[in-house]
């Protein structure tokens, strides 16, 4: 069964299987609990992106110590050699 329909300011031809056409109180209020919706997601989308950035900073700051541990251990690690050869040096005289 097909046939015209108003639906808005003008008519749309649309072919029916035994449901009728969605009425305009009801296409706005599914509209308003859509933009509802949307609005929750973005104030979630809004925590979770400052989440992120504090994550990220934290991130950071992780990542400045430990490259400052290696370098930290580069340098002991070099030193201790030093040492080792003088005590070895000193010990053979």
């Amino acid at each position: 069964m097909s046939g015209l329909f108003l639906c808005g300011d003008g008519y749309v031809k649309m072919k029916l299987l035994n449901k009728t056409c969605m009425n305009e109180p009801k296409i706005y209020e599914k509209l308003l609990e859509h933009d509802e919706r949307l609005q929750v997601v973005e104030e979630k989308l809004g925590h979770l992106d400052g989440s992120m950035r504090t994550l990220q900073n934290s991130a950071d700051k992780i990542l400045h110590i430990v490259e400052r541990l290696d370098q930290e251990r580069i340098v002991t690690s070099h030193r201790i050699d030093s040492v080792e050869h003088t005590v070895a040096r000193l010990e053979g005289v």
